[in-house]
Order: structure tokens, then sequence, then C-alpha cells
């Protein structure tokens, strides 16, 4: 490297171009590179300056959140803490400025289940970004809704509901009524209505959540399978099976679609959602469970199911489909008298084509063995995405 031959391997100046090139490996997803020269860069700013500064700061930052996306919360948390501290003591406790390390940090304590804590530091971003920016910046919607999820998750509706309704009023007014900032705020206002047992009325932001993301985005972008994917979930809490399936349908095969194009996304979400490969495995599961009792115990219908699923999970991205398949089929085996065939301890080949046996062989054999088992099916949880920002 250029700079650490000029400069030497230890000057601050080279922690900068550290962190940099770390972060833009982070953006290629090329995280076990940007986590060894981001924990480089701290070392270098920790011996010649100590950690409370700004570009400690922001480096602790980066690799708290790269941590965080990763899942890998409890590293996360002492590494934003760490980080807020270091700005919070340069710019002051009301500074807008640290509204996004404050942020971060409650993220992590709400992936960490500490709601508690997540909604204190949430409410204080709320309370420095309206008395900053003023109380209709789109910025302050975003803390709105960032606030009344974490008074959702802890069932305290009465409180959520005013602040996710004027979230959306807020962006609403911003953007339009159009925007996909506004379909964030419906989606999860959708969910509050859900969790209330308001159906219909979540039904109906959902329908719009996912309208406006396909005008806008495009019919394969992931907010447009997310949001079919908390339709179908939506639908199975009711025991709309046929609707269920059909929505987790829609949002597995846009996962599917954007793998034989190359745009799936493979890392994490930015607010802490699992990547599309991950959704795929978790989808793909949930759409098993909702076809069979779509099914009813129709013979003719089980079958076709069984060998449309199968097309469905040799065309995934990568094993996750597969080894839900295969952990499915080892139920059964085990005396459950599942619906999947037992493959044994082969592996299921994730794309067709993809190597081992043949599509046809393949699904001969799946029709051949799920004939002789009865549907019957395990208990999974069904998954419902929210949208923080």
């Amino acid at each position: 490297m250029i700079h650490e031959k000029t400069l030497g391997s230890e000057h601050g100046r080279l922690a900068d171009v550290l962190n940099g090139l770390a972060t833009l490996y982070f953006q290629q997803e090329r995280t076990n590179e940007a986590e060894t020269l981001f924990k480089r860069a701290l070392a270098i700013k920790e011996k010649a300056s100590g950690l409370r500064n700004l570009e400690s700061g922001t480096i602790l930052g980066n690799l708290g959140e790269l941590y965080r996306l990763e899942g890998r919360f409890k590293e996360a948390e002492p590494l934003l803490a760490r980080a807020l501290d270091a700005v919070e003591g340069i710019w002051g406790s009301e500074d807008i400025r640290i509204a996004t390390p404050l942020n971060n940090l409650a993220g992590v304590y709400a992936d960490l289940g500490r709601l508690r804590e997540a909604i204190a530091f949430t409410a204080r971003v709320v309370v420095i970004t309206e008395k900053v920016l003023g109380p209709e910046h789109p910025d302050l919607a975003n803390s709105l809704s960032n606030l009344g999820e974490l008074y959702r998750r802890e069932r305290r509706f009465s409180e959520a509901e005013p602040l996710l309704r004027r979230a959306l009023a807020i962006s609403e007014k911003v953007f339009g009524p159009a925007h996909p900032a506004v379909a964030t705020m419906l989606n999860n206002l959708a969910e509050l209505q859900q969790d209330e047992g308001h159906y219909l009325e979540a039904e109906d932001l959902l329908t719009r959540t996912a309208s406006i993301y396909e005008k806008a985005l495009g019919a394969d972008d992931p907010r447009v399978g997310l949001t079919f994917n908390n339709l179908a979930a939506l639908h199975f809490a009711q025991c709309h099976w046929n609707l269920a399936e059909s929505f987790w349908q829609k949002s597995t095969d846009i996962i599917i679609r954007r793998s034989k194009n190359s745009r799936v996304v493979r890392t994490a979400r930015s607010n802490g959602g699992p990547s599309e490969p991950g959704r795929l495995g978790f989808e793909f599961r949930n759409l098993v469970k909702a076809s069979y009792r779509s099914a009813q115990g129709n013979s003719a219908e089980i079958n076709k199911t069984s060998a449309r699923l199968f097309v469905t999970a040799q065309w995934s991205l990568g094993s996750e489909a597969a080894e839900s398949l295969a952990k499915m089929a080892a139920r059964g085996a085990r005396g459950t008298r599942g619906f999947l065939p037992w493959f044994g301890s082969s592996k299921i080949s994730p794309r067709l084509g993809g190597g081992g046996m043949t599509r046809a062989p393949l699904l001969s054999r799946w029709r051949r063995v799920s004939a002789t088992l009865r549907p019957k099916l395990p208990t999974w949880i069904v998954w419902r995405q929210s949208t923080r920002t």
C-alpha cells in the first residue's frame, strides 16, 4: 500500500485510508477483509490519540454496524456504545450529529431484545431530531416510526399507533402518496393493525404498500417480495391458505428471479433483517406449510403441489431452501409422517443443472417418495418483516 510505505505503518492518516478502504469492502460484501481493516485502523487511532475523538468514534461505529448486520449483536453493542460516547463527548448530548450513533445503538438493543433501552435511546433521537430539524422533517418520520415499532413489539399499541400514523402523515406530506418512503410507513402501520386484529385495515395498508413499491421500484425489487411475505403471513393468520400460498409463492419467485439475474442481495439488510438467501429458506418453509394446508388432503393436488415446490427449492440461490426441504423430510423419516421425501444425507442441488442428479430423476424421485407420505405439517413460526430505518 502506497500510503503505508510513505507514512509508515502507524500514521494517523493511514488509519483514515484503511477506514475508507474497509468501508468500500463492506459495501462490496467483502466483510472479512473489511473487518480486518477496521480493526487495524482502530488500533492505529487508539495508539495515536485514544478513543474519545471523532475519527475513532467513526471507526468504532463502522465496525459495530458491520457486526450488527452480520448478526453479531453482542460484539456490536460495546463498540457502538463506545462510538456514541466518543462523539457525544465532542458534540454534546443534544447535537443532531449524535442521532445516528444513538439510533444505531438503539437498533442493537432492539436486536438483543433489550426493548426498554432501545426505546429510551430512540426517544432521545425523536426529541433531538424534532428540536433541530423541525416537526415535518423526514428524519423525524423515520425516528417516530422506529419508536412506534418498538412500542408495538412491547404490545403498547395505544402508544405505538399515534407515532406510526404521524410518521405516515409526515412522509405523505413531504414525498407525496406514492413514494417508497410512504410505503415503508404503511408497512409498519399494517403490522400494528394485524397485531391488534384489525385484519382488513392491515390488508388494505399492505396492498397499497406493494403497489407503491412495485410502481416505483419494479416488480422484482426485494421490498415488493417482503410485502408479499407480510401479506402471506396476514392471510395465514386468518387461515386463508390459498391466499397465503399465493403470496409466499410470489415472494419466493421474486428472489429466485433475482438469483437467476445475479441481482440477489446476499448481505443482511440495513435494518438488521435477513439476507435474501436467508429469507428464501424461511419463506420456502412457510410456502410449503400453506401449500399443503391449501391442498386439504386432496391427493391429486398434493402431488401437483409437491412437484411445484420441489422445482422452487431447486431454483433457490443457495442451499437454504434445499436444506429446509431435507430437514422437513427428516422429520417425516423420524416418524412424524411428513409429506416431503427423504434423501438421506445426500445434498440436493441448489440449482437446476448445478451438479448431482438432473431435474427429471430428482422430480421423479420426489413424486414417488412423497406419494407414500401423508401430508401432516410440523409447526413453524411465520416470519413477518418490519422496516426499521
